[in-house]
């Protein structure tokens, strides 16, 4: 095959499959890699570390509020029949210590205001050999746990005794009868033989009364064996001692109950900090917010806490000192507006980020009003955050002065329902000249996009910079964002991330598709 030929195909020439091709700079969908976990385990340890405290005070709290139990021990030698399976006569001595009979006559003894069943959750019985058994009670006091064991052990040997007596007594009994009836037979055989006539022989009759009477004699023997062994179980089965009582270490109680607390704490943090990184739908890193918005992220700064109470008088003091991310957001704005004369206008849109915005642009106006630039500031802000900042209470156009510059900042304050145009009054049309909309040399506009909004800022900015704080916005509304400002003709010069993730490799760089 040759190039002449029509199925040609060069060996570099990627093969078409049919399949849609992706668009370039959007990042593949995959699973959440364990290094995404680790990092979001390290930026939110302040979260499992307060679950682990948590769960360590209410551990401790628990060697408080729950009364610490003592234990007594008492250990019984019990003696079983030589001819039967002693593992197997042991399982049923401890079955028999572990019944509510004995539990219920120990009650009844102490006069315990407890049932037989509250008992029994406090006792433990252990089979330690084919002879050792253990029975422990738990209670209230040392006393009480060590009275408790004592009377168990004395009512499971008396429960015990009586039951071996019990069996013991049947047997004979039965054994008794037998023999009782073989007494019979043998008298009458006597009889029998006595009554024989004389010359006949009396062999059979002979033989006969000799296997009842080996009968007689065998069940005689087996009784006999039978009381020396219920004779032996009972006297040869006592206690070893008196029942003694178990260490008792209140600081061990105390670090096992912490210490359970403390891991439980901690493993309820660690696990929903990472089932929250794993089903959410929060975007953090800079691949994935540049692939949402289709422009690429410039600058990355360190996170910004917001404040929540005292909001407005917390803000305007920042305004002395931003701190370091507010400042590089500054830079960043008043290198975006350039230092070429003529008129130039950006829009600030703030995605979940209007505070640190606010404060870049409070600090890249001031930058441009001492340079001699001639600044209006639009402020389509919620609650008007960025009038509120510069100190004005009410809407419309006011001059703003700043030290060191020649000329005040124009700050526009639309009300709700007021255009931006309608905003400006009449004694300050000399700021407009021809060939701009706004009049000035740079014109900065503050806006936080949400679903439905109308944008018609044409006549004041040419750009927008989005300002994304990681791990707030999804996909769907970045890319609702970047819709509307396409919409707008508003191209998007630069996006910057609030709070990037220090374990962020990736550039945040977007091309567009040929």
């Amino acid at each position: 095959m040759t190039v002449e030929d029509p199925g040609y195909v060069p060996i570099d020439e990627p093969l078409d499959d049919g399949s849609t091709s992706r668009t370039p700079g959007r990042p593949v969908e995959q699973f959440v890699a364990i290094r995404t976990v680790m990092g979001a385990l390290r930026r939110r340890r302040r979260l499992w570390v307060i679950t682990a405290i948590i769960g360590l005070v209410l551990g401790l709290a628990v060697t408080v509020v729950i009364t610490p139990k003592y234990t007594a021990t008492s250990s019984l030698l019990l003696f079983h029949n030589p001819a039967d399976d002693q593992t197997l006569d042991m399982a049923n001595d401890a079955a028999i210590a572990d019944t509510a009979t004995v539990a219920q006559d120990v009650v009844n003894r102490l006069r315990l205001s407890l049932t037989a069943n509250q008992l029994l959750s406090d006792c433990q019985v252990v089979v330690v050999s084919d002879a050792l058994l253990q029975v422990s009670v738990s209670a209230a006091t040392p006393s009480a746990a060590l009275l408790r064991t004592s009377t168990l052990a004395a009512v499971f040997l008396n429960v015990r005794t009586q039951l071996y007596e019990a069996q013991n007594h049947s047997t004979v009994a039965i054994l008794e009868q037998t023999e009782a009836s073989l007494d019979a037979t043998v008298q009458s055989l006597y009889l029998r033989i006595a009554q024989a006539a004389s010359g006949s022989s009396t062999a059979p009759l002979q033989n006969e009364l000799s296997q009842y009477q080996q009968q007689a004699a065998s069940i005689q023997s087996t009784i006999t064996a039978d009381n020396s062994v219920t004779s032996s179980i009972v006297s040869g089965s006592h206690t070893l001692g008196t029942a003694t009582l178990n260490k008792h270490s209140a600081a061990k109680r105390v670090a096992v109950d912490g210490g359970f607390g403390l891991i439980g704490g901690l493993v309820v943090g660690l696990g929903f900090v990472a089932l929250q990184t794993v089903v959410s739908d929060r975007l953090r890193r800079r691949d994935e917010i540049a692939s949402a918005l289709e422009a690429s992220v410039r600058l990355s700064i360190d996170g910004f806490h917001s404040p929540r109470w005292m909001r407005l008088w917390r803000l305007r003091r920042r305004l002395t000192h931003p701190g370091k991310p507010v400042n590089r957001l500054a830079r960043h704005l008043r290198a975006l507006l350039g230092d070429a004369h003529g008129p130039r206008g950006l829009a600030v849109v703030a995605v979940d980020s209007i505070d640190p915005a606010a404060l870049a642009i409070c600090g890249a106006v001031r930058t441009l009003a001492v340079e001699n630039k001639h600044v209006t500031v639009v402020d389509l802000s919620p609650e008007r955050l960025l009038g509120r900042l510069f100190g004005l209470k009410e809407a419309g156009a006011h001059e703003v002065p700043f030290d060191g510059a020649d000329e005040p900042v124009l700050v526009i304050v639309p009300s709700d329902d007021d255009a931006i145009d309608e905003a400006i009054p009449e004694p300050l049309p000399t700021r407009r000249h021809a060939g701009t909309s706004s009049g000035s040399d740079t014109t900065v506009v503050l806006l936080e996009l949400r679903p439905g909004d109308r944008l018609d800022l044409a006549e004041w900015a040419s750009e927008a910079v989005v300002v994304v704080t990681a791990g707030r916005s999804s996909a769907t509304r970045l890319r609702g964002v970047a819709e509307m400002l396409r919409g707008a003709e508003l191209p998007i010069a630069s996006v910057v991330l609030v709070g990037a993730d220090h374990n962020d490799g990736t550039l945040g760089t977007f091309e567009a598709p040929a």
